[in-house]
């Protein structure tokens, strides 16, 4: 959606189960820097010109699935996950034509709570500390719509 970077964090509680396998309940919160589209066209005496400003936050309760493959839980492990997420989604869209009066739109913020999945894998360095990369799903889509968010998420657990 905003193909721009971000930052967030997360509470996490793991609860280590038999063989490797833990349970891992948690709280995120993300925020993706506003992504800004500034674009002219010309044709002949005629200048258009549009911006669009784009921005995404979030923040859920989930639950994830992590398989430790050394059987405990340290060192490389899979994970699966899903969250129920509330999405803040703000759009401004601004257009001008060559003698015509400037046309903004703001009316393109809304909020949404949607379910969504993620998969990923890390590594546990110690007991307190590791990273992770996860992507991140969610169908955001109203309507006829069609609004989905993937994002890919790095992070030092």
């Amino acid at each position: 959606m905003t193909s721009s970077g971000g930052y967030g964090a997360a509470l996490t509680v793991d609860i280590p189960l038999s063989g490797g396998h833990v349970l891992r309940p948690r709280f995120d919160y993300i925020y993706y820097r506003e992504k800004n589209t500034d674009d002219a066209y010309s044709f002949g005496s005629i200048a258009y010109h549009y911006t669009d400003k784009y921005s995404v936050n979030s923040a859920g309760l989930g639950l994830d699935y992590a398989y430790y493959t050394a059987g405990k839980p340290e060192g490389f492990y899979f994970l699966v996950g899903i969250h129920q997420s509330r999405y803040e989604i703000k759009d401004t869209y601004s257009e001008s034509i060559t003698g015509e009066p400037t046309f903004t739109d703001q009316h393109r913020a809304k909020s949404k709570n949607k379910l969504g999945y993620a998969v990923g894998f890390g590594y546990d360095f110690n007991r307190h500390w590791g990273s992770q990369l996860r992507l991140t799903s969610v169908d955001l889509s109203d309507g006829s719509e069609k609004t989905s968010y993937n994002a890919y998420n790095f992070g030092i657990t």
